[in-house]
């Protein structure tokens, strides 16, 4: 009875146990189930995922595209400013004074062709009034010294002002001067004594001159003969008191030249104001009288003409120049010298270079003109 009791009992664990069983193999069935179900929908989800972000955005704004043809970029269309803003402008006045007239000779075409070439305008003032100076003008030229100067260039601090001539005006910050003690004509003189007793033959030197011209200047050619040859003796006669000063009359050079003639002198200096009188100037070839010139000839040059002593006023512009366009002032420049019209025949090459020099030196202030007290 015992063995058939416990026989029913293993048969119910044996049952209980099948029946615990059967619901747990669904249950793992089911499991793998919505584990596979759930791989597959995280597969499909990482590739929408990875497709989504390889896709090209769409931007929110199209930007603006160069059409292109080829290889070559059109450019975005630039419109033009136009600036209404008037040319920068140089004015020029001309101050009717004793030097103006020369010093415009010199200095006009300088400053045409520099104007030129920073497209500047010129406009030449017939007075010289504020309401000229229009906010264009960038440079006055002042070409001798008005007395209205010192107020035009405290009134206008912004233009920059280039004095030629004889002022007491100070170089400042709109200020530049050239020439400030006037036209040299002093040392015009002493270079024209210094070069014709360079080339004379013993230093036989004269010099023609008008009844207007200061007769300082005679001294002051004398002086420069004498700078170069001292005593300027002579060894074989005649003997004559070197330089001779010849005064000319209304009449012409002519017999200024015979005049000269007559003391054997080998080389004159001719004054400006003598060849100004445009007679008789041929007279000192026919004699063979070597003439150094204080301008150009109005005529041709003759084969006795050595050389011209020129003032310069080209060089002192041009070294202003680019600190008058860049707005700056306060430089006193002098005018200086040129040697023009040579003949080499005359004036060598080597006496060519010492005279530059002299003339350099003269300018400088290392060689003093006036009489030494």
């Amino acid at each position: 009875m015992i063995a058939g009791m416990v026989n029913e009992m293993i048969k119910i664990y044996i049952r209980c146990v099948v029946e615990f069983m059967d619901p747990m193999k669904k249950i793992r069935r089911a499991s793998r189930r919505n584990t596979a179900i759930t791989l597959g929908i995280g597969i499909i989800i990482a590739a929408g995922m990875l497709a989504a972000c390889n896709a090209p955005s769409e931007p929110t704004s199209r930007p603006t595209e160069n059409v292109s043809s080829g290889t070559e970029e059109i450019a975005p269309t630039q419109v033009a400013v136009t600036s209404t803003q008037s040319p920068a402008t140089i004015a020029i006045y001309q101050y009717p004074d004793s030097d103006s007239d020369k010093l415009g000779e010199y200095a006009l075409p300088v400053l045409e062709a520099l104007a030129e070439s920073e497209n500047l305008q010129i406009k030449v003032l017939d007075e010289i009034l504020p309401p000229a100076l229009n906010p264009g003008v960038q440079i006055v030229v002042l070409i001798g010294v008005p007395p209205s100067a010192p107020d035009l260039v405290n009134t206008y601090p912004d233009i920059q002002f280039l004095l030629m001539g004889e002022t007491d005006i100070a170089p400042g910050a709109n200020v530049s001067t050239i020439g400030a003690d006037g036209l040299p004509r002093h040392e015009q003189a002493f270079l024209a004594g210094y070069i014709s007793a360079l080339i004379a033959s013993e230093w036989r030197v004269g010099k023609m001159m008008t009844e207007s011209e200061p007769s300082e200047l005679a001294d002051t050619f004398r002086r420069g003969t004498k700078f170069y040859c001292g005593l300027c003796r002579q060894a074989f006669p005649p003997f004559s008191d070197y330089p001779v000063i010849e005064i000319v009359e209304n009449g012409g050079s002519g017999q200024g030249f015979q005049d000269l003639a007559g003391f054997s002198v080998d080389t004159v200096y001719v004054s400006e104001g003598v060849l100004g009188l445009a007679e008789g100037i041929e007279e000192g070839e026919a004699l063979s009288i070597k003439v150094i010139g204080g301008a150009p000839p109005l005529g041709d040059r003759g084969s006795n003409w050595v050389v011209t002593i020129q003032f310069d006023l080209e060089s002192p512009i041009k070294s202003v120049w680019s600190d008058l366009m860049d707005g700056n002032g306060g430089m006193d420049l002098p005018i200086s010298f040129v040697l023009t019209d040579i003949n080499d025949q005359l004036l060598s090459p080597g006496k060519f270079d010492h005279a530059n020099q002299v003339i350099s030196d003269v300018v400088e202030g290392f060689i003093g003109v006036e009489e030494i007290p």
